[in-house]
């Protein structure tokens, strides 16, 4: 009747399962948990190892034979989960199934017994007394499954633990007797070693068990939204198998499983193609342009009345440009996109311009800061988007390693400094889900060693002019509906007026080399186009000294995709930051997603990093700032992989 003998060899079957599926599914891992999915089922048979403790002689129905105190047995179990994401990594599960918690206790005792009628004498005999319990339950099992990694050998690994309540579904029993010594002694009413002393059912069984259990899981990709599983799980009840004796029970699991997700169709299109910005209105050409004083037409003239500007100077506290280490390829190629700068000359100021254009120059950029930092290495890591999109998989992500390995070693790096590895995905994988994530991990990483990605902070000395400009509109026929625009370059509103008269333009503007601003204000009307020229010597305008300017910071911290956790480059660069500001200062973090998955989930996702931020930022600084976190709304260009890179991160902007 027992079932142990077999446990073994349904053990290496598992396990040799669980081997396969591991090397079946090994090169194609997908992101885990998935943010769009909805609620996922799981399946699951396994096996069970069950183990009494107990301190009982009988209970009713059985025969006193001496102490039962130890038992074990094994069973198999049936059950289905349904699971949902509750946040970020952990999901909460819910499962119901069947479970043969089966098995037997034995005590051993002696008696004395005639060994020959004849002669009268006296043997002892030995003999085992057992119960066999046969003992199935339903079970209910809340619990929570938290994603430890999402690349464990070849899948997610999770640990899990909560409740377990079993409710029986049928407890009955056999106590037989079975002679051990001597071996020719037999029970005389059956000529048997073994006889069967008392059955029946355990009426004494307790309603519901109650318990513990913990355990760990694999998972193996399958599909899209569906993984293999393999689980190991430890089951402890708090309460006694039966109301009237001391019974404990608790049990090892072995479990193989399917579990398959049901999720949100949140897929973005295809990003069309970029398209040219559209250009100005035409301006005619030079010789219907008037520069000349006075008026040239007899409807419409405008001058310039008035400049009234000041000059501030000091230090301003900037932030270098966001860096993406990556560089991104095109579908099933390895040649380095010619939108790439990899020359390493006349490259331009990292503390001012468009992040995401300034993304062309990742080589030379970390190739300078290795040339600054003798001991730093560099790691490349190739990637792909998968087999499904880039058949050639690793073959692919070494290749493109490899190239970009000679675009540092052209951009002045010895190849001794760099260290390549590749796999058929990223170490950190954007969504396959999304055809913007695919494209995202067709791509090779660069991680820096003993040196950091940015110098970052810096203070530098500006001089800027603020001012307003006066300019006077003459005119003696205007048309009552047709308007007049005035605009220049370092005006920050256009003028918009249908009547003559005096009209003030706000600038700001910095100055050049030879200490020289020019304003070139153009008027349109109709068909006319009229612009004046003027000259302002920064020089002759009222000095304002200021100690240190914050207007124009703006640090962007990157993280990793889908997560809110500060890795030790992002709070070394707050580190950086939080040193340079001066006490008092009111800091500003907005958080911030791409576009990629539920809106409603990315607007959680951004306020986790932005508090995160502001929970390191108060734990280095003791006090010294003022924080304020919100949401950011104004994000990179969402159709590159390099701006949505970007938009994974915080903006942090001071005001005093």
């Amino acid at each position: 009747m027992s079932v142990i003998p077999n446990k073994y060899l349904f053990s290496c079957l598992i396990s040799l399962l669980f081997f396969s599926v591991s090397v079946l599914a090994a090169e194609e891992n997908d992101a885990f948990p998935k943010k769009n999915e909805i609620i996922a089922f799981h399946p699951r048979i396994g096996y069970i190892f069950n183990f009494y403790s107990a301190e009982f002689e009988s209970f009713p129905g059985a025969v006193d034979c001496g102490l039962f105190q130890e038992g074990s047995g094994a069973g198999l179990s049936y059950s289905l989960y349904a699971e949902t994401l509750i946040y970020d990594d952990l999901h909460f599960s819910l499962g119901l199934g069947y479970f043969d918690r089966s098995g037997e206790l034995t005590v051993s005792n002696s008696f004395p017994a005639r060994d020959d009628v004849q002669t009268g004498g006296i043997v002892e005999v030995m003999a085992d007394n057992t119960v066999f319990a046969t003992l199935n339950y339903f079970s209910i099992m809340p619990e929570i499954r938290y994603t430890a990694t999402p690349n464990f050998i070849s899948g997610p690994l999770r640990f899990f633990g909560g409740m377990s309540f079993a409710i029986p579904l049928s407890s009955s029993f056999e106590q037989k007797e079975n002679i051990l010594s001597p071996s020719n002694a037999v029970f005389k009413h059956n000529n048997r070693q073994e006889r069967l002393i008392a059955s029946g059912e355990i009426n004494s069984i307790s309603s519901v068990l109650f318990g513990l259990h913990a355990g760990f899981e694999n998972m193996l990709k399958a599909g899209k939204s569906s993984h293999f599983t393999q689980q190991l799980a430890f089951d402890l009840f708090l309460n006694d198998v039966c109301n009237d004796v001391s019974w404990k029970m608790f049990g090892i699991r072995l479990e193989l499983g399917y579990r398959f997700g049901i999720n949100k169709d949140e897929r973005l299109p295809m990003p069309p193609p970029s398209l040219p910005l559209p250009l100005p209105d035409e301006i005619p050409e030079t010789e219907n342009i008037v520069k000349a004083s006075g008026k040239i037409y007899e409807h419409i003239d405008f001058s310039i009345k008035e400049i009234d500007a000041e000059l501030y100077t000091g230090n301003e506290l900037l932030s270098t440009l966001p860096l993406v280490n990556a560089l991104f390829f095109e579908q099933n190629s390895s040649d380095i996109p010619a939108s790439y700068i990899l020359d390493a000359n006349n490259t331009p100021s990292f503390f001012r311009g468009d992040a995401v254009n300034i993304q062309r120059y990742v080589v030379p950029r970390i190739a300078a800061i290795m040339k600054k930092n003798p001991q730093a290495k560099l790691l490349l890591y190739g990637g792909t988007s998968g087999k499904n999109d880039e058949p050639a998989g690793g073959a692919l992500a070494k290749k493109r390693t490899s190239n970009v390995r000679e675009a540092f070693i052209n951009a002045g790096v010895a190849s001794k400094r760099i260290k390549l590895k590749h796999n058929v995905f990223p170490t950190i994988k954007s969504n396959q889900d999304y055809d913007l994530g695919r494209i995202e991990n067709q791509r090779v990483d660069m991680f820096l060693e003993n040196a950091s990605l940015q110098e970052y902070v810096n203070i530098e000395k500006y001089a800027e002019a603020v001012g307003n400009i006066t300019l006077e509109i003459k005119s003696d026929d205007l048309i009552a509906d047709e308007n007049i625009e005035i605009y220049s370059e370092i005006a920050d509103t256009t003028i918009i007026c249908n009547s003559a008269g005096l009209y003030d333009s706000r600038f700001i503007t910095r100055g050049n080399g030879d200490n020289l601003i020019n304003f070139s204000p153009v008027l349109n009307y109709k068909d006319t186009t009229i612009q004046r020229d003027s000259t302002i010597r920064m020089s002759d305008l009222e000095s304002i000294s200021v100690d240190l300017n914050l207007n124009n910071f703006e640090a962007v911290i990157r993280f990793d995709y889908n997560s809110s956790r500060l890795n030790a480059s992002n709070k070394a660069l707050l580190k950086q930051m939080t040193e340079a500001i001066p006490k008092g200062v009111k800091i500003i973090i907005y958080g911030s997603t791409d576009a990629l998955g539920p809106e409603s989930y990315n607007k959680k996702l951004a306020v986790h990093r932005a508090a995160a931020t502001e929970k390191y930022i108060k734990e280095i600084s003791k006090g010294k700032f003022r924080i304020v976190t919100k949401t950011q709304t104004d994000k990179f260009d969402e159709t590159t992989a390099a701006g949505r890179f970007l938009n994974r991160s915080i903006l942090v902007k001071l005001s005093k």
